[in-house]
């Protein structure tokens, strides 16, 4: 809801400016705790040019919290699969040196490692949920103007789509419109911020993105096509030259990386090369047909003798219809400040990196994830603390994060970047010994997975305890209520995530009671009604809220009682969850550790979790918690003093 003052000044509690991913998605977590806000984006309809085709698990459990993850393997896209890092000195069917496997569930989210997703289908879901919360406001059409900024407000000026000036004013405005976006490049770069060099990381490359769109070839489309003798079917053909997973090549001359993305069905198909414009390529010349061709086509075209053939095959030319090629300048960089007064950045405008991780829409969605709920505290009325320590704190947190992201890039990069025979040698021959060790091969196959879940290392304005093992990602894991469903059904299986932060909840941050049997949930059920919880932490938990999760998978089906009318549920295996229609298109959860949540939180029975999914406190007993709830207005609401400092 907005509200038009008598000056025809809209009014709303955040702006958001730009429609991408990052700003999308926060407009929908705002709309999920009911924070009014507006959305200015230039285009007026989802840009169609697909861009990003990578998202880890973590950006997929944030489209599951959004509600769209029934569209995540059926639209969206597909599991990445196996990335293979090959040196490309026999086409895309190089023998890999090195590979990973995305398949599998060994990350603590439950979900696959990663997929292939086609952004325009992605993008327009997360409008979609964003436009079912009555809070949130697309404006699409809308060109910003200029910014201004008091103690109090930010007032924006800016063209609606019939070209109207109009003014918008919030108590925040966060800018999500990219790297070259007028929040940054023109309002806060004359206020000293700058998007700098990431220390360690001095990568600048121009590469060259191509999609392409692929036919099926028919006997009676390419009569003279010599796999046909050969009883190949069509689908046979494309299988054989665009081979599933991704892949990295290494080649020294030219480092690519190529692969299918969005649902294979639909026969999309990126790859990207570099520009060596030190021996004077220029990058748009690279991008036009007839070079990035001959580039391109030799990966298409397999040796005859692969098939028996005198004479090489090559994929038709004829079935593959270019939608884009486009230079684009890779580097790792990030800005000095994220928020200035009551202006933020997230996503691209923030920071940019390579492509190598895939970690471009991912680092965006976890921006928005971290200063969603942060937003909604100090939209608040009673929002007496400071929200620039606030805002800190989130980006103390989320650099952090990003130098991870970070890690990942520059460790794919070096494997496929690297031109020198002799760290080619090195390489090749430490990644060979290493397979043959069974525990480095699964931590190689792992890839940035091998590192555990993410942990902050507590800085002075994060809000979380770290004396009471807070600041580590909470694990997600699959569950079942113990309660018999109607008509004596068994009850479906959830993920975790969606019984703990249960629309209905107010409270700012989520109680979990881990247990290992239903008489353990009753006697935490007792000891939390003889502790006032509410007014420990002035109302930010509330022990009616609670979720009681049981960590075992034989706990049998009750009726209703005192405690089973709280939220309680039992942990399920993987064979549940495969039979379940969570598991539909998407590969079994190999890898799964149903304790997962258990064994990283070390037996601790009750656990305080941020809206971002980040434990704020994680405590032995109740006296513990009760403690935790008394320290929570000095880490949420703190003063511009620094009271935070003593925790």
């Amino acid at each position: 809801m907005t509200v038009t003052t008598n000056d025809h000044t809209e009014t709303t509690d955040v702006i958001i400016c730009g429609c991408g991913p990052t700003g999308a998605l926060l407009s929908a977590l705002l709309g999920q705790r009911f924070v009014n806000n507006v959305v200015l984006e230039l285009e007026k309809e989802v840009v169609t040019d697909p861009r990003g085709i990578a998202l880890d698990e973590e950006g997929i459990r944030l489209l599951q919290q959004i509600g769209v993850y029934d569209k995540v393997h059926s639209e969206i896209g597909e599991t990445l699969g196996r990335i293979h890092f090959i040196s490309g000195k026999q086409g895309l069917i190089t023998e890999p040196f090195m590979e990973m496997d995305m398949s599998s569930t060994e990350g603590g989210t439950g979900h696959v490692g990663a997929i292939c997703h086609k952004q325009p289908v992605m993008e327009e879901y997360i409008r979609q949920s964003a436009r079912r919360c009555p809070s949130s406001v697309l404006r699409l059409g809308a060109t910003i103007m200029e910014i201004q900024e008091d103690g109090n407000w930010v007032r924006a000026k800016y063209l609606d789509d019939h070209g109207k000036e109009r003014w918008i004013r919030a108590k925040f405005f966060v800018g999500a419109d990219g790297k070259t976006g007028f929040t940054r490049k023109r309002y806060l770069e004359p206020k000293g911020v700058v998007l700098e060099t990431v220390s360690g990381y001095e990568y600048q490359e121009t590469w060259v993105a191509v999609n392409y769109h692929m036919d099926l070839p028919t006997p009676e489309t390419h009569p003279d096509f010599p796999l046909w003798k050969l009883n190949h079917t069509p689908e046979d053909v494309y299988d054989a030259f665009f081979p599933t997973g991704f892949r990295f090549i290494g080649n020294p001359d030219r480092p690519s990386v190529c692969g299918t993305f969005g649902p294979r069905k639909e026969r999309l198909w990126r790859f990207e090369f570099v520009v060596d414009v030190d021996k004077g390529e220029d990058p748009n010349e690279m991008a036009t047909y007839e070079k990035m061709s001959e580039v391109i086509f030799p990966y298409l075209t397999h040796p005859g003798q692969r098939y028996g053939l005198n004479a090489a095959v090559q994929y038709p030319t004829d079935c593959m219809h270019l939608l884009r090629s486009r230079p684009f300048s890779f580097s790792a960089r990030s800005c000095n400040k994220w928020s200035v007064g009551r202006v933020l950045l997230c996503g691209d405008s923030a920071h940019v990196m390579p492509p190598f991780g895939g970690q471009g829409i991912a680092s965006g969605f976890r921006d928005a994830a971290g200063v969603a709920w942060r937003l909604a505290l100090a939209c608040r009325p009673d929002f007496k603390g400071s929200h620039e320590r606030l805002f800190n704190g989130w980006c103390l947190e989320r650099k952090q994060q990003l130098d991870r992201s970070i890690a990942v890039t520059v460790a794919n990069g070096n494997l496929t970047t690297a031109r020198s025979p002799l760290k080619i040698f090195v390489r090749d021959w430490i990644l060979c010994f290493m397979r043959l060790v069974p525990s480095f091969r699964r931590k190689i196959e792992l890839g940035p997975r091998a590192l555990g879940m993410v942990r902050y290392q507590w800085k002075d304005g994060m809000a979380f305890l770290p004396d009471l093992a807070g600041g580590r990602c909470l694990p997600q894991v699959y569950c079942r209520s113990v309660l018999l469903a109607d008509k004596g059904d068994p009850p479906p299986v959830q993920f975790t995530d969606d019984v703990i932060f249960h629309p209905e909840s107010k409270s700012t941050l989520r109680l979990v009671v881990l247990v290992d049997n239903l008489e353990q949930a009753g006697e935490a059920h007792s000891e939390l009604a003889s502790l006032d919880l509410a007014t420990a932490s002035n109302g930010e938990v509330g022990t009616d809220e609670a979720c009681y999760l049981v960590m075992s998978p034989e706990c049998q089906l009750q009726q209703p009682s005192n405690i089973l009318r709280q939220r309680v549920y039992r942990i399920a295996t993987g064979e549940e969850f495969q039979s379940s229609t969570l598991c539909e298109n998407r590969p079994p959860p190999v890898g799964y550790d149903m304790y997962r949540i258990k064994t990283d939180l070390g037996g601790r029975k009750y656990v305080l979790v941020r809206p971002d999914r980040f434990v704020f406190a994680a405590c032995y007993t109740g006296q513990e918690l009760v403690e935790a709830c008394r320290r929570i207005s000095r880490i949420l609401f703190p003063s511009s003093e620094g009271g935070t400092a003593k925790l």
